[in-house]
């Protein structure tokens, strides 16, 4: 029996501007205390001792690594919805057009679902947010030759964090017609971190 190879064609689907990876992390009375000290001793921000990784000798009795790993109350990674455009690339994609571009804020025909993330915590709680640009989401969607390319099948997954007034809204994931597109071709540089401390104790000794 002879078996024909089915065709199939590929569109790019890319979120471009502006995002973050934004971690939480809960820490004692005690621990809080020995960074205050450090940064005092050493004329240092919050955000120095992150960025150079610099927890896990002020805390020496708990594994801290990187920045992006002080995350046992969160982890969130992608564009904001507010700051980004939608760009798809590929065969006819809307009206002979190859490429569509639309900023999602003004955006009315891609379905998006929110999941809000309340953070709390009776804690002392570190906030570290990467600011990052470029391109926070790239994936490719593989249809059969035969088959049309509905923007209607788009769904952006998009998580609410919210801790005490702080508040943003991050695409965690893309699907196609109920599929997730996998983040394969993501490509951004950070362009600040940002790190703060919400605390709770009071009069540590």
């Amino acid at each position: 029996m002879l078996k024909y190879k089915t065709m199939s064609k590929e569109y790019t689907i890319e979120i471009r501007g502006y995002g973050m990876e934004l971690v939480k992390a809960k820490y004692t009375d005690e621990e809080i205390k020995k960074v205050q000290n450090y940064m005092d001793d050493n004329d240092y921000d919050l955000s120095d001792i992150m960025a150079n990784s610099l927890m896990g000798e002020i805390i020496e009795d708990r594994d801290i690594y990187e920045w992006y790993e002080q995350d046992d109350l969160g982890h969130f990674h992608g564009g904001e919805i507010e700051s980004c455009d939608l760009v798809i690339s590929g065969e006819d994609i809307i009206n002979g057009e190859e490429t569509y571009i639309q900023h999602l804020e003004d955006d009315d025909v891609i379905e998006v679902e929110y999941n809000v993330h309340e953070v709390t915590s009776d804690e002392n709680v570190i906030t570290t947010v990467s600011i990052e640009k470029g391109i926070l989401f790239g994936g490719v969607i593989v249809l059969e030759d035969d088959e049309e390319f509905d923007m209607s099948k788009i769904k952006l997954n998009v998580d609410i964090v919210g801790y005490d007034d702080f508040e943003t809204s991050i695409i965690s994931s893309v699907e196609y017609n109920n599929k997730e597109v996998d983040n394969d071709e993501l490509d951004t540089r950070g362009t600040g971190l940002q790190s703060y401390i919400d605390l709770k104790y009071q009069n540590v000794e």
